[in-house]
């Protein structure tokens, strides 16, 4: 099962406020982040749970990182489903005995630095511009992965603010160890 984690960055690697929500607005790369979620295990911190409570779809099977007790807000659609963990390793093995082939992390930034041991995937959006932001995407030892994939700069129809995405995959010898699922 791959681990994928999904963001958009800024310049500076910037991925969002403290006091919620993205610094930017960008149509094109939005549209992009919601295609590659389509239809796939999803995990996200409480916080970005919250804030994204609108965005989910028919589909999505969610896994909401938390320690709090409390219980999570109900979603509109029967086809959503959402449940909690309160580790990573124990949404991943929920997710691998479920059969998943992936596993996609959404964020937020804890949630991201969670992960990031155990992913084989990236999908790095580069937002070229400098956002003042302050919430900031985990540090990642490059040298542990290899560019597979890069979509060039584009530029978003409707902000004209120009963007990257990258695909990065985990170099075989640097790869993290699976658990087989538990029957």
């Amino acid at each position: 099962m791959h681990t994928t984690l999904i963001a958009a960055r800024d310049e500076d690697g910037a991925i969002g406020r403290h006091s919620g929500g993205l610094p930017w607005h960008l149509p094109d790369e939005t549209a992009h982040f919601r295609a590659y979620c389509q239809h796939k295990w999803l995990i996200v911190g409480r916080q970005t749970f919250n804030e994204m409570l609108g965005w989910f779809q028919p589909g999505h099977h969610i896994i909401v990182l938390t320690r709090n007790h409390h219980p999570l807000p109900a979603l509109p659609h029967p086809d959503i489903h959402v449940e909690s963990a309160r580790s990573m390793e124990d949404a991943q093995t929920r997710a691998l005995q479920s059969g998943a082939a992936e596993l996609v992390v959404i964020g937020g930034a804890h949630t991201y630095a969670a992960a990031l041991p155990a992913a084989t995937r990236l999908v790095l959006t580069t937002v070229h511009l400098h956002s003042q932001a302050t919430v900031l995407f985990p540090p990642v030892s490059w040298n542990q992965w290899r560019r597979t994939h890069t979509s060039h700069r584009r530029m978003d129809t409707s902000t004209t603010v120009e963007f990257t995405i990258d695909t990065w995959e985990r170099t075989e010898n640097t790869r993290p160890q699976q658990a087989a699922p538990t029957p």
